[in-house]
């Protein structure tokens, strides 16, 4: 993305086209970073749900929270990040899907500080054509790559979060299978079973995940397509 070169001024901050944002973000956003001299300001995005989040984090924390489906996630969206800092960083053109968790997990790496706030700032939009929703392609399988990125830094740097993405990454191969059977399984993806049965036995044999945890992977595992259904009438749902 050559663009992030032109950009001047001190903050940089991305916007999806069919989202919103609230009047004050912006301004909040950037009080957060003076007030608490930090790298990076991160606001609330999840409607209806307070994560009653400390306002500031290290890096080590919040390298921990982009990875955690509860709190404010590695997208690009609902942060404000110093341009300076951003460098060389860019986003990977090979990369089609969760290439800002990458993004992210490169800016992180030369963040000390981080600010957040629980208000919900940012208003996300579930579209039905947005990549994440999109029918399944090669290129949707690049999701992989993204994430394996991610697993060769917390490996060396954050291992006490790698049960976090070893499950991210198994419901995400589970994710695929479901979407492989709506087209008749014309993509081959021999290569997403074997990464499925490499974390099941990473998260199975851990000792620090839980039993209640280990019962959903298990069912995770033996029925991806249904429990891909089932996840689609509740996203309807919603």
């Amino acid at each position: 993305m050559q663009v992030l070169i032109m950009l001047c001024g001190y903050y940089i901050c991305f916007i999806d086209a069919d989202d919103y944002i609230e009047e004050t973000m912006i301004e909040k956003l950037v009080t957060s970073i003076q007030i608490d001299k930090s790298d990076i300001s991160i606001c609330n995005y999840i409607p209806n749900k307070e994560t009653n989040l400390k306002n500031t984090f290290t890096v080590n924390e919040a390298m921990d929270l982009i990875i955690n489906k509860n709190y404010f996630r590695g997208y690009v969206f609902n942060k404000l990040y110093i341009k300076d800092k951003i460098e060389n960083i860019r986003f990977d053109e090979k990369l089609y899907i969760a290439e800002d968790f990458w993004f992210n997990c490169q800016y992180l790496l030369k963040c000390t500080k981080c600010s957040y706030t629980d208000e919900r700032l940012y208003h996300y939009s579930h579209n039905a054509q947005s990549a994440l929703n999109k029918e399944l392609n090669k290129n949707y399988l690049t999701i992989l790559d993204s994430y394996d990125k991610l697993l060769n830094v917390y490996k060396q740097n954050y291992a006490e979060s790698l049960n976090y993405l070893y499950i991210d990454i198994f419901k995400i191969c589970c994710d695929i299978i479901y979407k492989n059977s709506l087209i008749g399984n014309k993509i081959d993806i021999a290569k997403v079973y074997k990464k499925k049965k490499e974390l099941f036995y990473l998260i199975i044999k851990s000792k620090s995940v839980n039993i209640l945890k280990k019962v959903e992977i298990c069912i995770y595992n033996l029925m991806p397509i249904f429990i891909g259904k089932l996840k689609k009438i509740k996203y309807r749902k919603e």
